[in-house]
């Protein structure tokens, strides 16, 4: 999400847009909705959807276990803070009815794909997470989640 806000939203004035982009392995993320920024608090207001359409991103490190190719493909909102100063936190929420994860993770990759207790892949699976500051919580596929930043 934050690759796909990277490259529509940032650069935009403040208030309502509709971006696709196309800068992903593969894929699209089309993002609509709205964003303020607020200097004196250096926070951005949003409340966006994001459509991913076989949006495949890869991220390659160093540590083994950061490597991951993965694609997402389903509409997930999120209204909150986004932190652009760190004396602001980050405070998100992020919803979806229906997300689809799949690819790979770890060097040498190892297949993963998101599905909920018992459901087939096809599926897809719901997603309701929280980001408070550096913290990130939740339930994805029927799990609670969450890790740290």
């Amino acid at each position: 999400m934050k690759f796909a806000f990277n490259f529509t939203f940032q650069t935009q004035s403040p208030g309502f847009h509709d971006l696709t982009t196309e800068k992903f392995l593969r894929g699209s993320a089309r993002v609509f909705g709205t964003a303020y920024s607020d200097g004196e608090q250096g926070v951005t207001d949003v409340k966006l959807t994001y459509v991913f359409m076989q949006a495949v991103y890869p991220k390659k490190e160093d540590d083994a276990d950061e490597n991951y190719v993965i694609g997402l493909d389903g509409t997930i909102e999120q209204e909150g803070k986004i932190a652009v100063q760190p004396s602001s936190p980050t405070a998100l929420k992020m919803k979806s009815e229906l997300v689809r994860v799949v690819g790979t993770v770890y060097d040498p990759p190892i297949n993963y794909v998101a599905t909920p207790d018992g459901g087939a892949p096809e599926m897809g699976c719901t997603l309701e997470i929280l980001q408070n500051g550096n913290s990130v919580s939740g339930m994805f596929c029927g799990r609670v989640a969450g890790f740290e930043f």
